[in-house]
């Protein structure tokens, strides 16, 4: 018995376009990213059709999907592009497989979501959420219209639109008037970014000690006389240090302090005995303008009478012949990649090995100063409470300028286990967290330091094949040492990376033992609570029994 293809009668096809072009109106819903749509249509009255089939694309009679809706009359198709026109068409099939030919076509085109009613679409809207908020130009988290600085440029978004700067675009370092100061200079300064001022530069330092050729010590004081700029409200915002040593202008010491420096203290280490220098100094105000060098200034340090027998060891820290940090079965004292001290209280021993270094030539010299002899400066509670082994200073010459060095510290006695080591900055007088930097042996009688030349754990701001370390092992205080980072002292330009503060542009860890003891005493508090429950539960079992 032949049987024929099912066909729609025209009154049925009319009531099949007529319901599913209303399931797209009425039935439509979706999210920023995908829609869906619910189709519904009246069942053919024709005793054949088996069920239906549901075609769509996107070009007209041209259908890349199909949903089989069986003998349902509805079906929903998912997962369709917003803003886009598809083309959709039915069929129906009869029970031995024989489909119809399709129905009228029907184009629809998805609409926009707009969760929040704002009248932009969710696709378009950084805050599909909130219908005070669409746009984020910084990408900080917070909407333009409540967002003071909407492009992150550091200058409010008044005062740009004020200004007839782009409130939408970084523009900081822009300079619309050509005065050779920055529109964000310009707003810090409180001047017109388009208004020409012929902004001076400071004057440049005059040099007040040492005095020339005066004999000072190995770690000498410079000062200057005050800074001055002319130009109103310009203030002393940096000023860059250098020293060379005069037989051969090697410079040995280039640091741009953060701070408003008119004197420096110069680090342990840097200089050597009975040696001339020359040094140097500039003033940098607030709009980054840099004086003039000041004339160079002369010194010679002095004949140093603290190792005599010249082994980069002070003769009073000298270990005995039979000490022997490192467990190799030789005295630390008849090796050249290991050197050892006393402690400054003469208790402990410490030594810096170089043996597990691939870069580092050789050790210069080592020394260890009395925590009590050295300053606190600005950050006072950031000082370790106690420093078993001193403030230690040593002096390593690497392979090449900038590279990274691994040296093996051993101690004569386990660390604690709350002791961390820390970097003391001898330029602006902080203490900071070094942990970043630093791996303990499972016994803790050694730690492995990672520096760098010219950057994190050299104080003497350049790249120079030298590194001046002075750092120490340290109990914590109550107040955790700040962190290293970019924000902290400053180095030289040019070649330099800058010392190991203004370099080591790194976020590093804080005080951990503290931190746990956060989460013990977290743990203590829910024990208290916990306890009485506990005994009561107990006293209960013990009545049953």
């Amino acid at each position: 018995m032949d049987f024929s293809v099912p066909r729609f009668s025209r009154q049925s096809l009319r009531l099949f376009l007529f319901f599913l072009f209303s399931a797209f109106c009425l039935l439509f819903s979706g999210t920023s990213q995908a829609a869906s749509v619910s189709l519904a249509w009246d069942q053919s009255q024709d005793t054949d059709v088996a069920g239906y089939r549901v075609y769509y694309g996107t070009s007209s009679r041209n259908y890349t999907s199909m949903i089989s809706a069986g003998d349902d009359n509805a079906c929903t198709i998912t997962n369709l592009e917003p803003g886009r026109t598809y083309y959709i068409a039915a069929t129906a099939y009869d029970f031995s497989g024989n489909e119809s030919a399709f129905s009228q076509e029907i184009p629809y085109t998805v609409p926009f979501v707009d969760s929040d009613g704002d009248g932009v679409a969710d696709e378009l809207d950084a805050f599909p959420l909130d219908p005070n908020e669409s746009m984020d130009t910084d990408g900080d988290g917070y909407g333009n219209n409540s967002d003071r600085d909407d492009d992150d440029d550091g200058m409010p978004d008044a005062w740009e639109i004020v200004n007839n700067l782009n409130p939408l675009a970084n523009d900081a370092n822009g300079d619309p008037d050509g005065d050779r100061v920055s529109n964000l200079e310009e707003y810090t300064g409180g001047t017109n970014p388009f208004t020409y001022e012929d902004l001076s530069v400071p004057e440049a330092p005059i040099i007040l000690t040492p005095a020339d050729d005066e004999i000072v010590s190995l770690s000498p004081e410079l000062t200057t006389d005050d800074f001055y700029d002319p130009d109103t409200g310009d203030f002393h915002a940096e000023s860059r240090w250098q020293v060379f040593r005069a037989s051969d202008n090697f410079c040995v010491l280039d640091v741009t302090s953060p701070s408003a420096l008119t004197a420096l203290q110069v680090p342990k280490l840097i200089l050597e005995a009975d040696t001339d220098y020359t040094w140097r100094i500039r003033f940098i105000n607030n709009h980054k303008s840099e004086s003039d060098w000041s004339d160079v200034g002369y010194f010679t340090t002095d004949i140093s009478n603290l190792d005599l027998n010249g082994n980069g060891i002070p003769d009073h820290q000298e270990v005995d012949a039979f000490v022997d940090l490192d467990e190799d079965g030789r005295p630390d004292i008849d090796q050249d990649d290991i050197k050892c001290l006393n402690g400054p209280d003469g208790t402990g021993q410490i030594g810096v090995s170089i043996r597990d270094s691939a870069t580092v030539q050789s050790i210069i010299s080592i020394g260890s100063e009395n925590p009590e002899d050295i300053g606190q400066g600005y950050y006072a509670a950031d000082k370790p409470e106690s420093m078993p082994f001193g403030l230690l200073n040593f002096k390593l010459i690497v392979d090449q300028p900038g590279d990274e060095a691994v040296v093996r510290i051993y101690l004569s006695e386990p660390a604690p286990f709350e002791a961390v080591w820390y970097k003391y900055d001898p330029i602006d007088k902080i203490w900071l967290n070094y942990s970043e930097y630093t791996e303990f042996s499972d016994d803790r009688k050694s730690v492995y330091l990672t520096l760098m030349d010219g950057g994190f754990g050299d104080a003497d701001g350049i790249e120079n094949s030298i590194i001046i370390d002075p750092l120490t092992l340290g109990v914590p205080s109550a107040s955790p040492a700040a962190p290293l980072s970019s924000g902290i002292g400053g180095g030289g330009s040019g070649s330099s990376s800058g010392c190991f503060i203004s370099s080591a542009n790194y976020n590093l860890t804080t005080n951990e033992p503290i931190d746990i003891w956060k989460k013990m005493r977290g743990i203590e508090l829910a024990m208290m609570f916990l306890a009485p429950l506990l005994l009561l539960y107990i006293g209960k079992i013990a009545q049953r029994r």
